[in-house]
C-alpha cells in the first residue's frame, strides 16, 4: 500500500476475500468466534473494521486467505476514514484524500516542493 490510491473499503476487501475462499459469512463468523450479524455488518460497511482485539487479525486472515498485515491495514484505513466523516461532515471521496494525504505526509512520502505546493493551494483565498 504505497503512493496508489486505495479506493476499496475495509467490507468489501473482506467480502471479496470471503468470496474467493468460497466461504460463507456464517463460516467466517464461527472462525472468529463472532456472531454472523455483527460480521455481516462489517461486512456490508454499516459497522466499522473490527476493533484491535475484537477479533483476532491472524484467524481472520487465515480464513479469508491473505495478509494479516494487509487486513490490519484495510482497518485502519477504514477507522480513519470514518473519523474524519464524523469530525468533517465531509463526503467518502474527500476523506480518501484526507487520509491518503495524512498517510504520505506521516510516512514522509512527499518532497519539499511538494508541501510548498499543497502550503501555497491551502493559503489562497477563496
Amino acid at each position: 500500500m504505497g503512493n496508489e490510491r486505495i479506493t476499496e473499503t475495509f467490507a468489501g476487501f473482506i467480502r471479496n476475500l470471503r468470496i474467493a475462499a468460497n466461504k460463507t459469512m456464517g463460516q467466517v463468523a464461527r472462525e472468529l468466534g463472532i456472531t454472523v450479524v455483527y460480521y455481516s455488518e462489517v461486512e456490508a460497511g454499516k459497522k466499522p473494521a473490527f476493533p484491535n482485539g475484537k477479533v483476532d487479525y491472524g484467524t481472520l486472515a487465515k480464513a479469508l486467505g491473505t495478509a494479516e498485515k494487509s487486513l490490519k491495514q484495510m482497518a485502519d484505513l477504514d477507522r480513519e476514514k470514518r473519523q474524519i466523516l464524523k469530525m468533517f461532515g465531509c463526503d467518502s471521496e474527500t476523506a480518501d484524500l484526507a487520509v491518503a494525504f495524512g498517510r504520505r505526509l506521516t510516512n514522509n512520502e512527499l518532497t519539499e516542493k511538494q508541501i510548498e505546493k499543497i502550503r501555497k493551494i491551502l493559503n489562497e483565498e477563496q
